[in-house]
């Protein structure tokens, strides 16, 4: 298991944890690593939280940290254009959880 914090971006930050996994393919035995990822707001005022697991495995520990920093990157950038109002700041957004 492996916690990574990435630089704040537009003043929220965001934590990367991945997880390593034993999986079987074509070629035997291989270690995948699946990724979820936060986010929280960097000012006390605001408590707008986020955390998405991802569906996917990833080959390396460094590529599945570059693609959750890559779409909480995307997931702030789309939060912040919307209109204002439409989203609260003590509101938290989360995903459902994987069945």
């Amino acid at each position: 298991m492996s916690y990574q914090s990435s630089t704040p971006y537009r003043g929220y930050s965001i934590d990367v944890h991945i997880v390593s996994a034993r999986t079987v393919s074509f070629h035997g035995v291989g270690r995948r690593y699946k990724v979820s990822w936060t986010i929280s707001s960097s000012g006390t005022s605001a408590q707008v939280t986020a955390g998405f697991p991802e569906r996917l495995e990833f080959m390396s520990e460094r590529e599945a940290f570059a693609y959750a920093n890559n779409r909480a990157h995307t997931f702030i950038d789309c939060m912040l254009s919307q209109a204002p109002g439409m989203l609260s700041p003590a509101e938290s957004v989360r995903a459902p959880a994987p069945n």
